[in-house]
Formats: structure tokens, sequence, C-alpha cells
């Protein structure tokens, strides 16, 4: 068991790479600029070069992404708790790799869903792999679950990055800088996550990881009724 000094740890490296990040971050500059960007025209190049959803479909991905970034720093002390031997622990992330590739190679199954459907695929499985997590006592079926939610999540990212450069992205020389605020997104959820969720890791951590599943699933909740119901060049 951690204590809280060490569970606060997480949530206050969060907070440093925020604020460097914050502070990079820039809206490409017109040819014709000749002045200096201002925050104000960073704040403008945010409202205008999105269409209407991509926040609403950004911070609903980012949610997801800030919980499960969050959660890694308790996943191997969770199962070692469980009796997970520790040589094998390295088996977890090597797992979690070999299902990204494998979907990876067989994406075009995923990509026939669309974004809507595939948000609802999210809703379900996150939420639930969190409770199904904190339920089971077999720190090897616990460990599979990390290992196929950690390796859906990377493989089915790279469609949602797709979906906002094609269809969202008003001006695609502006497509870093709207990239770089959707990563924003994710450190606020992850900073906020990681906080909170120390102090539950730190009577337990079967509560720590259903708390996880219960607050993800009613932000998910919310974020999912706002989704737009179709892509914006399909609309």
């Amino acid at each position: 068991i951690t204590n809280i000094s060490d569970t606060a740890k997480p949530s206050l490296t969060a907070i440093a790479t925020l604020f460097i990040v914050v502070c990079t971050l820039v809206a490409p500059q017109h040819e014709q600029d000749t002045g200096a960007i201002t925050f104000k025209s960073i704040l403008h190049t945010l409202r205008t070069a999105a269409k209407p959803g991509f926040y609403s479909l950004a911070i609903f991905t980012s949610a997801i992404s800030g919980f499960l970034i969050a959660d890694g720093g308790y996943r191997y002390v969770y199962l070692q708790s469980l009796g997970y031997p520790v040589i094998f622990i390295g088996a977890v992330m090597g797992l979690s790799r070999l299902v990204w590739f494998l979907l990876a190679h067989n994406i075009e199954h995923l990509q026939k869903l669309s974004v809507r459907k595939l948000a609802t695929i999210d809703l379900i499985l996150f939420p639930a792999a969190y409770v199904l997590i904190a339920l089971f006592d077999n720190p090897y079926v616990v460990g599979l679950f990390f290992s196929l939610v950690i390796g859906y999540f990377w493989a089915r990212d790279q469609l949602y990055t797709t979906e906002f450069i094609d269809q969202y992205i008003v001006d695609k020389k502006y497509k870093a800088t709207m990239l770089s605020a959707t990563t924003q997104i994710d450190y606020f959820f992850q900073m906020i996550v990681a906080f909170c969720v120390g102090f539950i890791m730190e009577r337990s951590y079967k509560l720590g990881f259903l708390t996880l599943g219960i607050a993800l699933f009613c932000i998910l909740v919310v974020l999912y009724l706002r989704l737009p119901k179709e892509s914006p060049a399909a609309a």
C-alpha cells in the first residue's frame, strides 16, 4: 500500500506537464501575419478551426485516455496484491502490444463502424472493464482484462485521430494545433483522476478501480448524449 504522498506524485507530474504543454501551445501563423501571435488569436483559432461537434468528441475520447493513463501507476501493484508473479508482470504489457498489433492489422473491421458506433463500444467497454477488474480476484484474469483493454484502446485511437483530421478540422494547416488541444484535454482528465483516485487506492485497489468504472461511465453517458449523430461530411 502506498502512502498519500506517493499517490500524489502522478497528479503533480501531470500538473507540471500540463503547464509546460499549455505554455507551448500556439496557433500556426498565416503567411500574411506580421504581428506576434497573441493568446486572443489562439483562442480564435480554437473556436473557428474546427467544425461543430469537434470538442464534444474530443472530450469524450480524452476522458477515456485520461482515465487509462491515470490508472497506469496502480495496475501492476494491484496485480501483485492479487498474487500475480512479479516475473510475469511484463507479460501483461507484452500481451497488450500483441492485441494492439493484431487489431491494427485488421483495422478495416473497425473502420466499417461509424464514429457514433465506435463511441458506443467505448461507452460500454471501458467502464465495464474497470468494474470486472475490481470484481475478479484471479490475478491472471485481471491481467488479461488489462491487456485486452489497453491493446484495444491504442488500436482504435488512430481511428479517432483520422476522424478529427478528415471530418472536423476546417483548415488542415491547423491540424497540429487542434490535435494539441485534444492532448490538453487528456492531461486535464489525467490530472484530476490521478489526484482523486490516489486517495481511494490508498484504502483499497478494488474500490479504486470500481470507482473509476462508475465515474467513467457517468462522465461518458453525459458526453455521449452530446456527440453528433453523424460525421460533418455525412450531415
